[in-house]
């Protein structure tokens, strides 16, 4: 039977190469398996805090609005239903197109402006929830006329806005209305109506 081969025995250069390899890698390994951990984690939790604390604060803001929510929607209400006969009125937005267009035709006719060609654009539902109607209007009048026109439009009892104006001489000659000078009028209107709700 052979003999157990016993280990060298380590030298003191040895012992110190290891103690010096022991102070670097183990720190090293301390910090990558137990102290950056820790930190993230650490970390981790604070920003989540800080999320659940943000998301506090804007409930007890909501909270503290609480008892005025009935008074502000009450009033939405009354400023909805005084604004609602401004808008146009229709089955859809091209029967409202439609409206703004009679609208248009009237003011015009009470400012001794004729309408020679009318244009509907395509409708557009706004963020806000607002149907978005256009209307490209070709008319001739004097320049009392055209401008009481556009008055009538913007100061009316409808909610119409004037996108663009173009004012011209006409292209035909001689071209009188009352012995004053007539002008031609290219104008695009913008008027609005609610959207109809979702069944």
């Amino acid at each position: 039977m052979k003999g157990r081969r016993s280990m060298p025995a380590l030298t003191a250069r040895d012992r110190r190469a290891l103690r010096w390899c022991a102070a670097v890698v183990l720190p090293a390994l301390l910090y990558s398996f137990g102290v950056k951990p820790y930190v993230a984690a650490l970390a981790r939790a604070e920003q989540q805090l800080a999320s659940e604390r943000e998301l506090l604060a804007r409930e007890l803001a909501l909270l503290a609005q609480a008892p005025h929510v009935p008074g502000a929607t009450s009033e939405a209400r009354r400023l909805a239903a005084a604004a609602a006969p401004r808008f146009f009125a229709g089955g859809d937005s091209y029967a409202a197109t439609a409206a703004l267009a009679t609208y248009a035709q009237g003011a015009a006719e009470e400012s001794n402006v004729a309408v020679r060609q009318a244009e509907p654009g395509e409708p557009t539902t706004r963020p806000d929830g607002l149907v978005e109607l256009t209307l490209e209007l070709r008319a001739e009048g004097d320049l009392e006329g055209v401008l009481g026109f556009l008055r009538a439009l913007e100061g009316g009892d409808r909610l119409v806005r004037v996108a663009r104006i173009v004012i011209e001489r006409p292209s035909h000659a001689g071209a009188e209305q009352g012995g004053a000078e007539a002008l031609t009028l290219g104008v695009a209107l913008q008027g609005y109506m609610t959207q109809a709700p979702r069944r």
